[in-house]
């Protein structure tokens, strides 16, 4: 016997799908309509399939399966509001392949690093503060001590020392007050630099 029958159809008794005679609207009648064995209408007969669609619905169906498996074997103390613990990581089974959860997991990574993150940059920040400082103090005592000795008996090597403190100095000031400096290549005149102001 057949499995299902299309709509309208009624099995003879030898065996055939028929669809029966029927009067049309003027009266005349239709004769009844045959339909060979495993015959489709075209509105019934499934669209083409990529070979990737068909694994990705056999990759979700699974999934749901292994949810469904996951939650039914969770008891009642694992689902509590006291701890937040994800339902494939509590059981030992791998997470499902879905993209959802895997960015929805990446954001919570996200979120938590960044709070720790923050604590410990202001911290670093404060940290790094102190220490241009400290370095900004020794630059500019450097500088007196070599202002005091004079500029008539400076050597060449001193000179280059005192444009190298000098532009130390001019940094460390800069990073203080939040620009970075990216540096170029040496010219004929001496090292030049280019301030990169983040506001």
């Amino acid at each position: 016997m057949h499995e299902q029958l299309p709509l309208g159809a009624v099995l003879t008794a030898e065996g055939d799908v028929v669809i029966p005679a029927s009067r049309r609207p003027n009266g005349s009648t239709r004769k009844p309509i045959r339909i060979r064995q495993g015959y489709l209408p075209p509105d019934e007969v499934q669209k083409y399939k990529t070979v990737a669609n068909r694994r990705h619905e056999e990759e979700l169906k699974r999934a749901a399966e292994v949810r469904s498996a996951v939650v039914d074997e969770l008891s009642m103390e694992k689902l509590s509001l006291g701890t937040k613990t994800d339902v494939s990581a509590a059981r030992g089974l791998p997470r499902s392949s879905d993209k959802c959860s895997r960015k929805m997991q990446g954001r919570q990574h996200l979120i938590k690093d960044t709070r720790a993150g923050m604590v410990t940059s202001s911290e670093a920040s404060r940290e790094q503060h102190q220490q241009l400082q400290l370095q900004l103090t020794e630059v500019k005592k450097k500088l007196t001590k070599i202002a005091d000795m004079g500029n008539d008996s400076l050597t060449a090597r001193q000179v280059v020392q005192i444009s190298k403190l000098q532009q130390q100095k001019v940094e460390i000031i800069a990073k203080l007050n939040g620009a970075t400096f990216l540096r170029t290549s040496a010219s004929a005149d001496g090292l030049r630099t280019r301030l990169d102001i983040s506001l």
